[in-house]
């Protein structure tokens, strides 16, 4: 997992905390999550030696998939039609 995804999930527990909110009882419930990400240049950085690129390289380390990431571990992935 990319270290700031797992750090943003520490800062969405904690603010929820801080919010009155127990993190556990909004499982299931309908809740968005909305992210705003800028500076994905650490990602420039992944290895570009072809023979160090496999299938995991680019596994958790989107800066797209990060409110997916809240969502799903947090259980607010309720879709509605």
């Amino acid at each position: 997992m990319d270290p700031q995804h797992r750090q943003l999930l520490e800062v969405c527990w904690e603010s929820l905390e801080n919010a009155g909110q127990n993190p556990t009882e909004l499982r299931g419930s309908k809740t968005g999550v909305f992210i705003g990400i800028s500076g994905a240049c650490e990602y420039a950085m992944l290895p570009q030696d072809k023979s160090k690129v496999n299938q995991y390289i680019g596994t958790g380390t989107t800066s797209s998939i990060a409110s997916g990431r809240i969502s799903y571990v947090f259980g607010l992935n309720v879709f509605i039609y």
